[in-house]
């Protein structure tokens, strides 16, 4: 809805800049549901109006950062004042303020460069008295304007104008920088005259548009302010101008955009449009883009200087916003060869070896087929493969097979120890009787026979217990005694032990019998 005062002013330069003061184009802030509304806050101070309650209190020490810069008029909290808050063309809400000047807007959506427009009742035109900006609402916090001055009146004036005369929106106009931080602010000479003069009026409580100054002020500020987003705008301002409301005036600025391809790194891919910029893209057109990577890179995702803007950043096609000047990337990595590791290894770890070499073998091409094979250490026979990841044309049961190294794996060559059935040999004949008897001096033989369950065991023979010069043939098993004596007891009867043993060669281990008797020596 527009603002009703404009409809009491002339239609030559006071009706031409009332309309600024709300502003044509502007965009209005997300209304739908999904978001927790705001608060703006703030006092009204001015130099005049019976309203007028208490003076502000020394208001070059507790008001805001531009308070008396340049007007030392004694500015009084306005009471019942009728407070309108705008948003470009549309009046979003009304209140009034309280005895001390205070109002508060609820349930404000969020957004940027909210108008605050406080009337004087005095007249019957619903003239402007101040004026403020909020310069950003966020969802669910509250912006504190706090008092308003000659400096809020004229940044007020300059948000409605460029949403009156340019196709920028609220959420366009770049204030913050304006206003961070005096004396900086002051950079901007004209539009320290529009605050100025602003001050030299105001406490006449005159209508701001009946000076002849204002309208020139306020096009350079509002041209000045824009520069900060549009550097070339060309507002038309010069000495003297008066825009005549809808009528003749400045003609509305089209703002166009710039949109610059870029990959990175250099050479890795080409785009669509090709690597360039490109300028004249009219305010929110969707361009569609696409990236292709050159041999050696691979696609990885778009980056944007400004906003995402309907980009989806990881799809080689997709499409990009252009609600302001940016540099689209198309960012590639270069391929990296897959290798994969073969680790070779054995269970248990004496069980035997295996080509390749236990241990890691990297450097492995993608479904490169390796031969491999195992051994068995003395004593282990070959049972099996096993393989971490996937058999992958391994033939487990053989001990000479291949695997395909189609990523990283360990193969495992297993072996079991060998199960041995072994019996003990069993001497067959023993001495027709328990002992046997030799003359002194006399040769003593026995053959001892022995058997072997176990079909290959080669046997042994060996005396565990015998007299000197006694021996016995290890592989036939006979005994000798030549010259059979008793020692310093040749003179009488001696009984000499003999233990003959029978081992075989098992490779599951040796195994033996053992056999005992006694030979009776006598003196002839």
């Amino acid at each position: 809805m527009k603002l009703s005062f404009k409809i009491f002013l002339p239609m030559i330069l006071i009706s031409a800049l009332l309309i600024l003061l709300t502003g044509c184009f502007g965009t209005v802030p997300d209304d739908s549901p999904g978001y927790t509304s705001g608060t703006i806050t703030g006092i009204i101070a001015a130099p005049c109006c019976s309203t007028s309650a208490e003076p502000v209190p020394d208001p070059c020490c507790i008001a805001p950062e531009y308070w008396c810069y340049y007007c030392e008029n004694t500015w009084s909290l306005q009471d019942n004042i009728k407070v309108i808050l705008t948003y470009g063309e549309d009046e979003k809400a009304t209140v009034f303020t309280n005895e001390d000047g205070e109002y508060t807007f609820t349930n404000v959506a969020p957004g940027k460069n909210y108008v605050i427009t406080a009337l004087c009742p005095d007249y019957t035109d619903d003239r402007p008295l101040v004026k403020d900006v909020a310069l950003e609402v966020v969802e669910g916090e509250t912006y504190d304007a706090k008092i308003t001055d000659c400096v809020s009146t004229a940044l007020g004036l300059v948000v409605d104008y460029l949403v009156t005369y340019t196709e920028l929106g609220p959420e366009d106009i770049v204030l913050d920088g304006v206003i961070a931080g005096n004396p900086n602010f002051y950079g901007f000479p004209e539009f320290k005259k529009l605050v100025l003069r602003i001050c030299e009026i105001s406490p006449e409580c005159v209508n701001l548009f009946e000076d002849d100054k204002v309208p020139d002020y306020l096009c350079r500020a509002a041209q000045e302010i824009g520069r900060k987003v549009l550097p070339e705008l060309d507002l038309g301002c010069v000495a003297g101008f008066t825009p005549t409301g809808p009528g003749p005036g400045p003609t509305p600025i089209t703002i166009t955009y710039t949109l610059t391809m870029a990959v990175s790194p250099a050479g890795a891919g080409t785009t669509v449009p090709s690597i360039g910029a490109y300028s004249g893209y009219a305010k929110d057109f969707e361009e569609n883009i696409s990236a292709s990577a050159n041999a050696g890179y691979h696609f990885v995702n778009w980056t944007v200087s400004t906003g995402a803007a309907a980009l989806a950043p990881n799809s080689a096609s997709t499409t990009v916003t252009m609600d302001a000047n940016k540099t689209v990337t198309a960012n590639f990595e270069a391929d990296v060869p897959i290798t994969y590791t073969l680790t070779m290894a054995v269970n248990p770890t004496e069980g035997g070896t295996t080509v390749p070499l236990i241990g890691l073998h990297s450097g492995y091409a993608q479904d490169f087929v390796e031969n491999i094979s195992a051994s068995a250490n003395a004593g282990y026979h070959f049972v099996n493969w096993t393989v971490s990841t996937g058999a992958a044309a391994l033939a487990p049961n053989s001990a000479s097979t291949t695997v395909v190294v189609d990523t990283d794996k360990t193969v495992t060559a297993n072996f079991e120890a060998d199960v041995c059935n072994n019996h003990a040999p069993v001497i067959g004949n023993l001495p027709p009787a328990t002992t046997q008897k030799v003359n002194k001096g006399h040769t003593y033989t026995y053959d001892v026979n022995a058997t072997d369950p176990d079909a290959g065991d080669t046997l042994t023979y060996s005396l565990t217990t015998k007299p000197n010069g006694m021996t016995i043939n290890s592989s036939t098993g006979v005994i000798t005694w030549t010259n059979a004596q008793c020692g310093d007891r040749c003179y009488k009867l001696c009984d000499i032990n003999v233990t003959v043993r029978v081992t075989d060669n098992s490779s599951c281990g040796p195994l033996y019998d053992e056999e005992s008797f006694i030979v009776e020596v006598w003196q002839p």
